[in-house]
């Protein structure tokens, strides 16, 4: 990890003082948002986003809530189905909230399946729910 935050600072100090401008390409996004103003998103060819990082940034507010139930059950009602990607190894939800409030909300419908959790995260919306928007 030490090599990482060697190679932001080393980027940040050549990109501000000799005016250079770099190329990037990376999945990693919390590292595009640590080193980049400028982002072109590209799928299957074709350009779907070239702009400022703050921009895109912009496209996302709000929380997401992110988790793993165990089993392929159905889910909650007031749990989006949508946002469902069912797998060998259960059911995987990526849902987005708009307050702090309303994703409380969303984890009082999840207590539904609380023997069933394995995995939960939630957190401010970050660029990658922006990026996955755009594809």
């Amino acid at each position: 990890m030490a090599a990482v935050s060697q190679l932001k600072r080393v980027i940040a100090r050549m990109a501000g003082d000799d005016q250079r401008t770099f190329l990037i390409t990376s999945h990693d996004l919390s590292f595009v948002e640590d080193v980049c103003d400028r982002v072109l998103v590209i799928r299957s060819g074709r350009i779907v986003y070239d702009g400022p990082l703050a921009e895109l940034r912009a496209r996302v507010s709000g929380y997401s809530v992110r988790m793993r139930l165990s089993g392929s059950g159905p889910l909650a009602s007031g749990l989006d189905q949508a946002a469902a990607r069912i797998d060998a190894g259960g059911v995987a939800l990526r849902l987005a909230a708009e307050t702090a409030a309303d994703a409380l909300s969303l984890l009082c419908r999840a207590g539904e399946h609380r023997d069933r959790i394995e995995d939960l995260e939630v957190g401010k919306s970050r660029l990658e729910e922006a990026y996955l928007g755009l594809l």
